[in-house]
């Protein structure tokens, strides 16, 4: 991600993001501020209206007093005569034109004369009582029609009223089908939105609900507009906030773009590139500090090419003396760790020829496109057999910015080297190194080339002594230590059992007849005979036990920590095994062949190492005297027979 791109992402979060919510909550706020506001109108017009009802009541109430103290009328109500009171309301009525509605009730609340109009609303109510002021019923009084009353309020308030009565209409401005119920918030009359609020207005006759409505037109106008007010506003905040960054990131930019151009320099190697700084902000102290910077690299640069020379030099010794090494994974490893430390390698390895052996070496861990060029350089450098005596001569891969060197390790065509001739001139392994970034330069081809070689030569020479040792410690025929190894073994051996007081076993074998089986079908067959047992004894060893042949056919087992009841155990599982060997002389003849063994072990049955060999062959030879094919062990020390 690019640092413009960085800066435009940090915008959007710390202003765009916030400037968006904060719209969101103002549209909110002013949608909810405008419908508060018409909330309130309602509510004002209700109160006007209510109080418009009441003074209607009041006027009622004016003419309520002159009718009830009417004698006649308090008579017919003291008496209950139902068709006088009628009559009487009815004249009362045509007399008082401004009356709408009269209704007198007995003391029970019970209707006994009703004159005037259904629709009357505001009514005034009086107690009749008797000239012992005893009640004698009331009186309810309404000088207002419903209809009239709806007109005066749209009057008064410019809404649309409509008034109900035990859920009927008594009057209405809109044309609506039924009761309307403001409380459901917009409702939908003959295709217009209104909003309406509601008021009950207790009635002496029976209370009445009083609705207003007034059309959301002019409400979403007002919405509309203060959102559009808003929504300037936030794009005015908007844009400056956009320009403000636009000036600073090109700023930003202008004075990274110094420091990117001087750190290209730098790569290129012109440390006398400078910075240029001015005032004293955080960029000025960042541009002294980076000039201050290409001058110790500068120096450090010159420290590091002289130490470069003098590691080169103490190289070149160490590849010398590679030559006299006699171990030859260790001399490989430091060739290895030598040439990554010394070219700039990331990673490095050595490998033997044989695919399934282990590594000799390994420094690092390639990743994969390491390990693509270390395979590719490898395999060259084994298929060609090149030999690191020169730099035409190292193989090389790259791919994907990785690169690779490698050489095998084969004799060093270099007169001032002293080769064995008998060694094989075959590549025994290879060595190669690796990195990502910068390819090896002809320097550090050379230097890898003169390791190489080095360790070839050395390794070479380790292989040779490593091969003199194992022929002067190994019998050819069978691959099991001759008997010098084995006095060598039985020295040691005896010695650390002395020393710690730990057990030592011995165990001699001889394989009966063998003379007769060498002149009955040759000394051939013989062999093979004696090749079988010697590996059959390699198995039936543990790692910490040493077998051998004695001489002849005659073979000897060495068995550390082992007393002597363990080493006739050995020995009963070897005769055994012997017994069930199967070799065939000829196509057609299967050889029968069984062994006599003895067994002795230190201390029981002797002192020394002499003492034990004494001791197991005595064994041996009472072994071959009771009837061969069977195990002896010998008498403890200093018994007689």
């Amino acid at each position: 991600m690019s640092f413009r791109t960085r800066l435009l992402v940090f915008f959007v979060i710390i202003v765009v993001v916030p400037m968006i919510a904060a719209g969101v909550v103002l549209l909110t706020l002013t949608s909810r501020s405008e419908v508060t506001q018409v909330d309130s109108q309602l509510a004002q017009a209700l109160r006007a209206a209510d109080a418009g009802y009441q003074e209607n009541a009041d006027r009622a109430g004016n003419a309520l007093e002159r009718l009830t103290g009417k004698p006649d009328f308090r008579i017919a109500l003291a008496r209950g005569k139902k068709g006088p009171l009628r009559l009487g309301i009815d004249r009362l009525d045509r007399q008082t034109p401004s009356l709408r509605a009269l209704i007198v009730e007995d003391q029970r609340g019970e209707v006994l004369a009703r004159a005037g109009d259904r629709d009357a609303v505001a009514f005034s109510s009086a107690k009749i009582t008797d000239p012992n002021d005893e009640p004698l019923g009331s009186l309810q009084v309404s000088n207002t029609s419903a209809a009239g009353y709806v007109e005066e309020v749209k009057r008064l308030t410019g809404l649309e009223p409509q008034l109900v009565r035990d859920g009927e209409i008594l009057a209405s401005t809109l044309p609506a089908p039924g009761p309307l119920t403001p409380s459901e918030g917009l409702i939908d009359i003959a295709g217009a939105a209104y909003r309406g609020a509601s008021v009950v207005i207790p009635d002496p006759v029976e209370r009445v609900e009083l609705s207003l409505f007034t059309p959301t037109a002019e409400l979403s106008a007002s919405i509309g507009d203060s959102r559009r007010r808003v929504v300037i506003l936030l794009a005015c905040f908007l844009g400056m906030a956009l320009a403000s960054s636009i000036l600073v990131v090109r700023a930003l930019q202008g004075q990274i773009g110094q420091f990117l151009d001087a750190a290209r320099a730098i790569g290129r190697g012109e440390f006398d590139r400078r910075v240029e700084t001015s005032g004293r902000d955080e960029f000025a102290a960042l541009g002294q500090e980076f000039n201050a910077m290409s001058i110790q690299l500068k120096e450090q640069i010159a420290e590091i090419e002289r130490q470069r020379k003098e590691l080169e030099e103490s190289i070149r010794r160490v590849g010398e003396a590679f030559a006299a090494g006699l171990n030859a994974e260790e001399i490989v490893a430091v060739a290895v760790r030598t040439a990554v430390e010394a070219c700039a390698a990331d990673v490095g390895r050595a490998l033997p020829a044989d695919p399934t052996s282990r590594p000799m070496a390994v420094v690092g861990a390639p990743s994969d496109a390491l390990l693509q060029v270390l395979e590719s350089a490898e395999l060259e450098a084994l298929s060609s057999g090149s030999a690191a005596d020169s730099a035409v001569g190292t193989a090389s891969a790259s791919a994907s910015g990785a690169h690779a060197l490698a050489a095998s390790l084969t004799r060093v065509s270099d007169d001032s080297l002293e080769i064995p001739a008998a060694l094989d001139v075959r590549a025994a392994g290879v060595v190669a190194i690796a990195r990502v970034g910068e390819p090896f330069t002809d320097s550090d081809r050379e230097l890898f080339n003169y390791l190489a070689s080095r360790a070839a030569v050395s390794f070479e020479n380790a292989s040779l002594h490593r091969t003199i040792q194992e022929q002067a410690i190994t019998d050819p025929l069978t691959g099991l230590s001759n008997r010098r190894h084995f006095e060598e073994i039985l020295a040691a051996e005896t010695s650390r059992a002395r020393r710690l007081g730990h057990a030592l076993g011995l165990v001699m074998i001889d394989i009966d007849g063998f003379k007769g089986l060498n002149d009955q079908y040759g000394h051939q067959v013989g062999d093979m005979a004696l090749m079988a047992i010697g590996k059959l004894l390699g198995e039936q060893a543990r790692e910490i036990d040493q077998m051998a042949r004695f001489g002849g056919d005659e073979f000897v087992a060495v068995l550390p920590e082992t007393d002597l009841a363990g080493a006739q155990t050995l020995a009963e599982r070897v005769r055994k095994a012997i017994e069930a060997l199967t070799i065939y002389a000829t196509d057609e003849v299967l050889l029968s062949i069984t062994s006599s063994l003895g067994v002795a072990s230190l201390p029981e049955s002797a002192a020394d190492g002499e003492g034990l060999i004494a001791a197991a062959d005595l064994a041996l030879y009472e072994a071959k005297r009771g009837g061969k094919n069977r195990v002896s062990r010998s008498e403890p020390a200093g018994s007689s027979r």
